[in-house]
């Protein structure tokens, strides 16, 4: 049993290692909390040594990073993307952006996200800022000039 372990890390294509790693991050991180969460229970849940983890990531806030940016920030990307590209009224854009917005909290593990940020910032100010920095930041801008243009 060991040895197809072995040949199944080992088959592992290196580019999908960080998607892999983030995914056992935030299972563990809202299984057990930021901090009840070591560097070597998320190597160990990837199927990774702890070194080849720090090759991916430098501690566990890069990993919170990566989660969040990765979540929340490729939707606030797509609707970026969409704010952009969009000619016309602005009135017929924004069921556009509450549908995609409401299809990714239920496709993807943004809700977890949104929920770890929350219970974390205020133990983790830094995760609560690179949030608000990188996902509110961004979004409420694109809004208020979307209002601004209708």
């Amino acid at each position: 049993m060991t040895d197809q372990l072995v040949i199944k890390k080992s088959r592992r294509r290196p580019d999908e290692r960080p998607s892999e790693i983030l995914d056992a991050a935030l299972s563990l991180f809202a299984e057990r909390g930021f901090a009840g969460t070591r560097m070597e229970d998320v190597a160990a849940k990837a199927g990774l040594s702890k070194g080849a983890l720090y090759l991916y990531f430098s501690d566990k806030n890069a990993l919170l990073a990566a989660i969040v940016d990765q979540t929340a920030g490729s939707t606030v990307a797509v609707a970026l993307e969409m704010i952009g590209r969009h000619q016309g009224p602005v009135a017929p854009l924004f069921p556009f952006i509450i549908k995609l917005i409401a299809e990714r909290l239920e496709s993807s593990n943004l809700a977890s996200v949104i929920k770890l940020v929350l219970s974390e910032s205020r133990a983790h100010p830094q995760l609560g800022k690179a949030y608000l920095d990188n996902v509110i930041g961004k979004a409420f801008p694109a809004i208020e000039s979307l209002i601004k243009r209708g």
